[in-house]
């Protein structure tokens, strides 16, 4: 996905409009809010509303905040779950690009406490910054949001994949010797990091993504790299502050039939006794770098704590945060996008899941 991070999303809108108004869905006059402003129909291709107008109810959408002025009544009607669940995101959908813009304040809170998972977790992902600006104000907002990456959404990504893979008694491609060593190789760490995203996600269960989309994010050529210059620094601030882990030269034979790597694989073994024994100093390090949502004061605190443990808490806390932006996205999108757009992204997206799935059973 290629994103825009805007400081004001409004304008934004209403300049990019005046450009290029052909990205936008331009809904019937009825639809449109009130304004007091003055008409200004210079530089559009639709003189039944003014640009300013548009701008408002395109942010007023990517927003479903029913409190901004001159939102359409529509997203008042709206479940509060769904509002409350939206990532703010507004997705443009040409016949050459798809790009999103979202809003620094919005991006933030996903990326600080992983609201809703959305944005936050693509940039669990290997990212790549497109434009440099240098101007003191662009300047700012790239250090926020670069700060917000490498102190808590990178950090909390890989805690949380070692919380998973930690609580795995018996794991399939995971090595357990006598020592009590727990052995996974990279590509298996990066995979469950790639999945955080995706669980909860009625597209997958819709057949409308990839099964193996997190798999080929990690395997795809040149990624395996990318996925350990991300995270092996983070892993040996972990170790560091005294989680029991080691990261080691894969002893395993690369398979030919693999993605091919610029780098080679690696295991990351850690005391899996340690963690059981000593788990409030041990695992406590992991926890502390979970968004402030997910930790386990937040846990204490809430009424799930009587059923579920506080590791299937995190579990269900991310499946439903994913699930809700997945499907304000999508009931979004159709406003936003429009129905035919909408209604033809959709078929692709259809047609391209039910084809790799095809493939899969075939395989089976």
């Amino acid at each position: 996905d290629l994103i825009v991070v805007v400081r004001d999303a409004q304008k934004f809108h209403q300049q990019n409009f005046e450009k290029n108004p052909s990205h936008y869905w331009t809904p019937p006059r009825w639809m449109m809010p009130r304004t007091t402003s003055p008409d200004d129909h210079s530089g559009n291709n639709h003189p039944s509303f003014s640009v300013s107008s548009a701008a408002q109810w395109f942010t007023s959408w990517q927003r479903m905040r029913p409190s901004l002025a001159a939102s359409p009544g529509a997203i008042s009607f709206l479940p509060a779950s769904l509002r409350e669940g939206n990532p703010g995101l507004y997705f443009n959908v040409t016949n050459t690009i798809k790009y999103g813009v979202v809003q620094t304040d919005d991006l933030l809170e996903d990326v600080t406490d992983w609201k809703y998972l959305y944005l936050a977790g693509r940039m669990h992902k290997p990212i790549l910054p497109l434009l440099d600006l240098n101007s003191s104000l662009h300047q700012e907002q790239r250090d926020q949001i670069l700060q917000a990456q490498q102190e808590v959404n990178l950090p909390a990504a890989l805690s949380t994949a070692l919380l998973i893979l930690s609580q795995k008694n018996t794991p399939q491609d995971a090595n357990n010797n006598s020592n009590n060593l727990q052995a996974y190789t990279d590509l298996t760490v990066f995979q469950t990091i790639a999945e955080l995203s995706y669980r909860g996600d009625f597209r997958m269960q819709m057949a409308a993504e990839d099964p193996q989309k997190a798999q080929k994010l990690v395997q795809s050529a040149g990624q395996l790299q990318r996925f350990q210059a991300l995270y092996e620094p983070i892993a040996k601030q972990l170790i560091s502050k005294g989680f029991p882990m080691e990261i080691t030269s894969s002893s395993e034979k690369e398979d030919e039939t693999s993605s091919p790597r610029l780098a080679p694989a690696r295991q990351w073994k850690w005391d899996s006794s340690a963690l059981q024994t000593n788990r409030h100093s041990v695992q406590s390090i992991l926890e502390h770098h979970l968004p402030p949502s997910l930790q386990r004061s937040t846990y204490n605190t809430t009424t799930a704590s009587n059923v579920l443990s506080y590791h299937d808490w995190i579990s269900s806390q991310m499946a439903h945060r994913v699930a809700m932006s997945a499907k304000a996205q999508s009931v979004k999108g159709v406003i936003t996008a429009g129905p035919s757009r909408a209604f033809q992204y959709a078929l692709r997206k259809l047609s391209k899941g039910k084809s790799v799935w095809s493939k899969v059973f075939t395989r089976r």
